[in-house]
Formats: C-alpha cells, structure tokens, sequence
C-alpha cells in the first residue's frame, strides 16, 4: 500500500513549470516543489496539461529533476518510485489537448494517462462549464469522448462542469467518476461546488470527491484549514469514506502569473482575491489534514481511504 498522500488535482504545476523553462531555468519540479511536496508527505502527484507541447515541456523538466520525480500510472508503480526516494507523476491531459479529435484520447493513454477533465468553467468543443451564463451540457462530440474516456479506463473529472453537463455524464458514463476538486454547495454556496444530490451521484458510479483548498470554495469569510475538514466530513457523513479524498489546486508557488487567469473567474461568481486559505499555504499543509481528521474523529483506516486509496482505486 502507498504510504502518504496523494491529491486528485495537482494545480496549475506545469504553468510553472512553462514559466520557469521559458526564463532558461531548468529543473523546476526539483528546485521548486520537491521540499514542499516531502514535507507534505506527498507520495504521487497529477500533472494537468493543456497541450502536447505542455507534455514534451513536462518530460524534459523531469528529465532535469530526475533525482527526485517519475512518471506513474499504477499503486504499484507508485509503491516502486517512492520507494527510491521519488515523487510519483500522474499524467491528467485537459480538454484542450484533444480539442475536436476524440482519437487522441488513444495516443494519451498510450503515454500513460489516467484522468481527464472535461471543462475549466467556460464553454468549449466538449461541454459547457459551470460558470456560463445559460450553461448548457455535454456536446455530441463531449457525448463521444465520454464513450471513449470509459473505453480506455481513463477517470472522468467532472470538476468545473455545468449542473446541466454533469447529469449528462452521469447518465452516459459507465464507470466512476471524479470530480477531483470540488467542495460542499451546501457548506459553502459557489457554483463551483457540488450538490449534495450530486454528491450522492458520484458514490454511486464507485467514484471519489476531490476536496479543494481554493479558498473562495472553503467558505465566503475567513477561510481556513478548518473549513477545508469541515468540508471533508460534510462528504464523510452524506457518501462515506469510500468515496472523499484530497483535491489540492495550490498556487502559492505561482500566485503572480496565475492571480490574472483566476480574475475572469471573479466576474463569473466564482473566485475571490484571496489565493491562499489560513493553514493551507502550499503541499507542505497536507501533512497537517491526517491529524486534524483523527480530532474529528476519523479512523487511521478511513483516513488512508481519503489520503491515497480511494483515488488509487479509481485510476487503477
């Protein structure tokens, strides 16, 4: 069994990392992340990326940093990284990478990936995003992927999709579901957040709820590592704890260039200013929410669920 924990969603890592190769450095996920992902007790990490060249970007950076990470797709592959001293990556393409060509879906697997997101809560080729106007759901060609994504055993993320798109793809989809970071609507109202009736949705595929550190998703004052608890047991007590785990989306190592993006989200109702909730500044935090969860309390064995094996089970 992997020891530590693993989030459903790693942020915007690789941003950084285009960031970073693009003033010349190298070797960002090593000189960056890798302290703060080990103080975490971080054993394996998605990498969403947007586009082909974000993969080639991606390979060449842990090339560079090789000491310290490995790409992944499986608990056992993982068990073997950490095991020499490495940091797992789990390949997460976006919607983006596929655009109108479905079979590309075939080469991503091939290259190892083992969830994909559907929408960033805008409209695209796929389905409408939760933060449209008059949000409509899945397209037919989104209706196409959704087949083929169940096809190729790769995890359906259902984050940031429109209410009317996410019941699209409950009723298409065959396999569990994921929505790798988001929280409670009814803990903190943001169209960003789930339903408890979606929530129940989602357990009943056999998937898992990623919970978010975003803090405008925690709670509308004063948001902190106690909000994020309260919304893991909001889950606890309406699915159980075969069905939470932890959706990071930290961006304290990139607040300057990810701030601007996230503004656009502001006029649709769904960030704030603030980036970072108390007690939840980076991955180091992480290893903080095990201990909280004993107070609540939680069992060790319900606790390693949430941490890592709820989410190893679904991509698996």
């Amino acid at each position: 069994m992997v020891d530590g924990i693993i989030p459903s969603y790693g942020g915007p890592v690789i941003s950084h990392v285009v960031f970073r190769r693009q003033l010349g450095e190298r070797g960002t996920l090593a000189r960056y992340h890798q302290n703060a992902l080990r103080q975490g007790h971080v054993a394996a990490l998605p990498i969403h990326v947007e586009s082909f060249d974000d993969i080639w970007t991606l390979l060449a950076d842990v090339e560079d940093s090789k000491s310290g990470f490995e790409f992944c797709e499986t608990g056992a592959d993982i068990q073997s990284a950490n095991a020499k001293g490495k940091v797992a990556l789990l390949l997460a393409p976006g919607y983006s990478v596929v655009a109108d060509r479905p079979e590309r879906l075939l080469g991503l697997r091939r290259l190892g990936a083992v969830m994909f997101p559907m929408s960033l809560n805008t409209r695209n080729l796929l389905a409408d995003g939760c933060g449209e106007r008059e949000a409509a759901g899945l397209s037919r060609l989104g209706i196409e992927v959704v087949q083929m994504l169940d096809s190729l055993k790769i995890a359906l993320d259902v984050s940031h999709l429109s209410d009317r798109a996410f019941w699209d793809v409950v009723e298409i989809s065959t396999r569990p579901l994921l929505a790798s970071h988001s929280n409670a609507r009814a803990v903190c109202d943001n169209p960003r957040n789930l339903t408890d009736d979606q929530a129940r949705a989602i357990a009943k595929t056999g998937g898992c709820i990623g919970v978010s550190v975003h803090p405008s998703m925690l709670a509308s004052e004063g948001p902190s590592i106690e909000h994020y608890i309260d919304h893991i047991m909001h889950f606890v007590r309406l699915v159980g704890t075969d069905h939470v785990c932890l959706g990071a989306d930290f961006i304290d190592f990139h607040v300057e260039f990810v701030a601007p993006k996230l503004q656009s989200g502001v006029a649709l109702g769904i960030y704030g200013n603030e980036h970072l909730a108390e007690g939840l500044s980076g991955f180091a935090d992480l290893s903080r929410v095990p201990e909280l969860l004993r107070g609540r309390p939680l069992a060790d064995t319900d606790i390693t669920k949430i941490s890592c094996a709820n989410f190893l089970r679904l991509i698996s």
